[in-house]
């Protein structure tokens, strides 16, 4: 049981980090400091960008854009860690 927790809070916690490098990569991308001409450079985007686009497009389908911010992968990355706190939550009240 404490291995499946385990994994799961690993992949919370890998999905974030995919979202905190889709953010990373878009402001690279809009300020001209990343080319995705490059090949490897383009595999990498395209790698990130189908790993959270569908979950960006669906926080933005509920909750547009305000005067051109996107909040969406920082209302993603609070509901990652509310679901972490609930699952340590459920681990403990399991295992104790």
């Amino acid at each position: 049981m404490v291995l499946i927790f385990s994994l799961l809070l690993w992949l919370i916690d890998l999905y974030t980090y995919i979202i905190f490098a889709s953010v990373i990569i878009s402001w690279l991308i809009a300020f001209d400091i990343l080319k995705i001409n490059n090949n490897i450079v383009y595999k990498v985007v395209m790698i990130v960008t189908n790993l959270t686009q569908p979950v960006f497009d669906a926080v933005r389908m509920i909750v547009p854009s305000f005067f051109g911010l996107d909040f969406s992968p920082v209302i993603i990355l609070l509901a990652l860690q509310g679901i972490k706190i609930a699952l340590i939550q459920l681990a403990i009240s399991i295992i104790y």
